[in-house]
């Protein structure tokens, strides 16, 4: 499409609208119709419309949404590989978080609503990650003290050893190699 196509007529009621604007009308008008989306458009934009420009609108609209949407896919793309990196997800999450955008954005043609499900989807992988790291470290701490309490229980029995009377020192000194493993 040549860049003539793409701008409106200056006269045109979604003129004075944003890019962005125009799309939230068109796909408004897509999703609920034409005669739903006039009302809406007059009193969000306070611009009056009649049923014909709007037709005469979506018929401007339309060869471009494939485009659009295309857009739309490669910035949610290029957000969603950004967000992974910076949630520090592996390269599958990573490709997967790539994906989803991609198909958002070409679903609703809207990269800021693909960006919104990619944000939960990183929050919910670094909670994911963060918990799975508490879950180690409360692995750790438990490694750990059992082999606090088993050096414990082998030095209460090399003293009960030592102390006890009745063996010979060969026999403590045995009985504190089996204790230690030595």
């Amino acid at each position: 499409m040549d860049e003539t196509t793409a701008r409106p007529r200056p006269d045109a009621w979604y003129a004075p609208l944003s890019e962005q604007e125009r799309w939230e009308c068109y796909e408004k008008a897509v999703r609920l119709g034409v005669t739903a989306v006039i009302p809406w458009v007059e009193k969000t934009h306070g611009i009056a419309v009649s049923r014909s420009a709007f037709y005469r609108f979506v018929d401007w609209m339309r060869p471009q949404q494939s485009a659009h949407r295309l857009e739309q896919a490669v910035i949610a793309r290029e957000e969603a590989r950004g967000l992974a990196v910076a949630a520090g997800a592996k390269k599958e999450i990573a490709d997967a978080f790539v994906a989803m955008g991609s198909e958002i954005a070409l679903r609703t043609g809207d990269a800021s609503a693909a960006s919104d499900w990619i944000k939960m989807a990183a929050q919910l992988v670094a909670a994911a990650q963060k918990d799975r790291e508490i879950d180690l470290r409360a692995e750790a701490q438990k490694l750990d003290r059992e082999k606090f309490e088993a050096a414990q229980r082998r030095e209460d029995a090399a003293k009960a050893a030592v102390k006890d009377e009745k063996l010979s020192e060969e026999e403590k000194m045995e009985k504190l190699r089996e204790i230690y493993g030595i």
